[in-house]
Parts: structure tokens; C-alpha cells; sequence
């Protein structure tokens, strides 16, 4: 027998002891049909956990692209607002360097928040 058979086995539950009486009483035969059965339980427990791991990371993907889907539109609807309104000109006074806020930006955010904080709280 194999190791990878014998480990088989006794993951689920089988004990030396009754490995040896199914080989003396019941023959080696007897013994590689449950290892195949085992083979095969194992292989469809397997499949069932990778289809759940699979579906809970599609549902994390849904949510996290929900998520970014509302603040982009959140943002674009403020930033459009901004410009509408001459606070600022144009993207490039929001960012520098791609990823930080200008003064100017940093500015308008704690207005904006400051707001939220002080009219739109129940």
C-alpha cells in the first residue's frame, strides 16, 4: 500500500488495527475499493470547497466593485460640481503627483466635510 493510500485511510478514520483486519479477512482488494471510494469522496469535497472558496471571492469582487463604483460616482459628481461652480478650474489642481491632494484640494475636503459633519447628521 501506498503512503498516500494508508494517509487516506486514516484521515478518515481508520486505525491500523483495522487496516490489518480488511487486508487479512477481506483481502487487498476489498482494501483498494475503499481507498477509491475514499479517493473519490475526497476528490468531490475537494471540488465542493473550491467552488465555495470561488463563490465567496466572486461576491467579495461584486461588493468591492460596487464599492468603487459608488465612490467614483460620488466623486466624479463632486469634483463635476466643483468646476461647474469656478472653486476649481480644472483635475489638475486636485492632485499632485498623482496620488496627493493640493493645498487647495485638501482645503475644499475639510469644508466639504466640515459640512457633512455640522448639517447632514441626524
Amino acid at each position: 500500500m501506498k503512503d498516500f493510500d494508508y494517509r487516506i485511510l486514516k484521515n478518515n478514520g481508520f486505525s491500523d488495527r483495522d487496516i490489518k483486519f480488511i487486508t487479512v479477512y477481506a483481502g487487498e482488494d476489498y482494501l483498494t475499493k475503499i481507498i477509491k471510494k475514499l479517493k473519490r469522496i475526497n476528490a468531490l469535497e475537494t471540488k465542493k470547497a473550491q467552488k465555495e472558496a470561488y463563490r465567496k471571492r466572486l461576491e467579495n469582487d461584486k461588493k468591492y466593485k460596487y464599492q468603487s463604483q459608488c465612490k467614483y460616482v460620488v466623486g466624479y459628481a463632486i469634483i463635476n460640481k466643483l468646476i461647474e461652480e469656478s472653486i476649481i478650474n480644472n483635475y489638475d489642481e486636485i492632485l499632485i503627483d498623482g496620488n496627493e491632494l493640493t493645498s487647495k484640494m485638501q482645503d475644499i475636503i475639510k469644508k466639504i466635510l466640515s459640512y457633512i459633519e455640522d448639517n447632514l447628521k441626524n
